[in-house]
Order: structure tokens, then C-alpha cells, then sequence
């Protein structure tokens, strides 16, 4: 068992993570670490920071264009080191397939275990910046379960090459789930072999997509049949528009009562206060049927979550 395995299980309280995104290039991240800072007190756990692969841009130099690949949104790895320092809050940074081939992998899980993390968060990543399809890397992988793979190997102090390092790494592996199935899965049952291939492979617990009804996360819990941390995934909506968009980007369903009450909101502040009664509700109910904790996807936006987390009465710490 590992240590994110034994603190999730042994907690005496529920584990509270958040997850968010690093500044675009060249913001300022004062913003950011202010809205962290103000959620440390509530006995937050983790902080999971995100990562994506690089989108094409074509850029006019005189009579030359140039093609070059560029992160709209670097910095996973120094803004972990960052926050973990200046908060002393555990952070995991996301590793993800695409954009990356073996050894690009093998090289940032070096750079981080150098720094002394010993928590990676595997996801397969979306489809690159104008692909309707994820395509792999031509030297990578085109499954989030090979590199979980890679990274057990190197756990034993296997490189990718085959060869042997003379240290092995310490990762424990979160990876993603879907209780409601991936948007690109064919069904329900498809979608949790390849959970539990990841589970297999080396992953020692989950975080799950955004959902919003908890009878169908006990139900994903039950069927998952891998005795393993499952960690629901949160998303706090305080507008009837961000509502209406969720659906089209994520296979989630809404509850009808959670869209009326949006609805029947008159002004932005009814919008916020229907937002954060639920996400409180759903929490409680997550909580009461034995889940181990909440993540919440704040994304940097730090506000909306202290409400929900202040309405909890300490549900996350003492």
C-alpha cells in the first residue's frame, strides 16, 4: 500500500484535494497561489495541477512562417515545486500521453523525482489543439495504462531502454475514472476494463470525472470491483450558462431538480447561492455513503470553493 493509499483509507476525516490549472503564458500567477492559500486552512490535502500538450501555431516572420509547438499553459512542474514549498501542501502534477514520446516521459519523471516528489497523476490527455482524435506521439504510447507501465517499471529501477538505473523511483500512481464512461467509450463495462487495467498496471487510486449524482457513483464503486481509493470529483456550477455547457464537453448527466432550481434563479447571486447548496448537499451525501473525500476542480478559482467549504462545518478539518 502506498502512502496516498494509507492516508486516504486512514484518515480519520474525508481527504480534501483541489485541482487547477497553471497561468497562461506569461500571466502572473499572484492570483492563483492567493486563492490556494485561502483554501490551506481547511485541511486541504493535495493539490493536483494540470498539464496539457503543446497546440500548433504558425508564426509570420518577414516572408517566412515558422511552425512551432507551444503550451499555452507550461509550468505543471515548476508551480508544483511552487506551491509545495511555499504551503507546504502536498502537490501532484499531472503526466499525460499525449504530445510526449517514452523517453520525453521518462525524462520529466526524472526531473521529478529530483525534486522529490513521489506522486504523479497519469491521464491519457485530450486530443491535440484542432484533432477530432487523440493520436499518439510516433515513439509514445496511445494509452494512459502504458504509462503506468513505464512509471511501475521504473518504481523497480527499469528505464525505458530496458536497461537498469542504479536508484528507483517512489511514485504512487492516481489516474482518472469515469462513473458515467468516457465520451469515447462504447459502453459503461468497456470503459471500467480499462480502469482496471490502469489498477493492474500499478495505479493505487482514482479521481473521478465530474459527477453529480451520488447513486450512480455508488453504483460505478460497486461494479468497479478493484479495492482501491476511489475520490469523487467535484465541480462547483454557479451559472445557468456554464450549466448548459458541461454536457456538451463531458458525458455527465444533470439532476432536473439542480436545472430548475438554475432556472428559476432571478439574479446572479440566486445563480451562485443554487451552485453552492448543491455542491454542499452533494458533498454531504458522497461523504455519508462512505467515499473517502471530495476533489474539488476549483481550476484557480478559489472563491466559490470556500463557500461550499465553509458550509460544511469542518467536515475537512478539526
Amino acid at each position: 500500500m502506498t502512502k496516498v493509499d494509507r492516508e486516504i483509507k486512514n484518515s480519520k476525516r474525508p481527504i480534501l484535494s483541489i485541482e487547477i490549472t497553471p497561468p497562461s503564458r506569461g500571466e502572473k500567477y499572484d492570483k492563483l497561489l492567493h486563492s490556494i492559500e485561502s483554501l490551506v486552512p481547511y485541511n486541504l490535502k493535495f493539490v493536483n495541477i494540470t498539464t496539457h500538450q503543446p497546440s500548433v501555431e504558425y508564426v509570420e516572420n518577414g516572408d517566412e512562417i515558422t511552425k512551432i509547438f507551444r503550451t499555452k499553459k507550461p509550468g505543471t512542474i515548476g508551480m508544483s515545486n511552487k506551491i509545495n514549498r511555499l504551503f507546504g501542501v502536498e502537490t501532484i502534477p499531472h503526466i499525460i500521453v499525449g504530445g510526449n514520446s517514452k523517453h520525453q516521459l521518462e525524462d520529466q519523471l526524472i526531473d521529478l523525482h529530483y525534486l522529490g516528489f513521489k506522486r504523479v497523476f497519469v491521464v491519457r490527455g485530450d486530443p491535440a489543439s484542432g484533432q477530432k482524435r487523440f493520436s499518439s506521439h510516433p515513439d509514445g504510447y496511445l494509452y494512459a495504462t502504458d504509462l503506468v507501465k513505464q512509471i511501475t517499471n521504473l518504481n523497480k529501477g527499469i528505464l525505458v531502454d530496458g536497461s537498469l538505473s542504479e536508484v528507483a523511483t517512489e511514485f504512487s500512481i492516481g489516474v482518472a475514472s469515469y462513473p458515467e464512461k468516457h465520451i469515447e467509450s462504447l459502453n459503461r463495462e468497456s470503459d471500467f476494463g480499462h480502469l482496471r487495467e490502469k489498477i493492474d498496471a500499478g495505479a493505487s487510486y482514482t479521481i473521478t470525472q465530474m459527477g453529480f449524482s451520488v447513486e450512480k457513483l455508488v453504483e460505478f464503486r460497486d461494479m468497479l470491483q478493484r479495492d482501491i481509493p476511489i475520490v469523487p470529483g467535484i465541480k462547483p456550477i454557479t451559472s445557468l450558462r456554464q450549466m448548459q455547457m458541461i454536457p456538451r464537453t463531458f458525458f455527465v448527466d444533470i439532476p432536473p431538480s439542480f436545472v430548475r432550481e438554475m432556472e428559476n434563479a432571478k439574479t446572479r447571486a440566486d445563480e451562485i447561492e443554487c451552485g453552492v447548496n448543491f455542491s454542499v448537499n452533494y458533498i454531504e451525501k458522497l461523504l455519508d455513503n462512505g467515499f473517502h473525500g471530495a476533489h474539488i476542480f476549483t481550476m484557480g478559482r478559489g472563491k466559490t470553493t470556500k463557500k461550499i467549504l465553509e458550509r460544511l462545518k469542518g467536515a475537512f478539518n478539526d
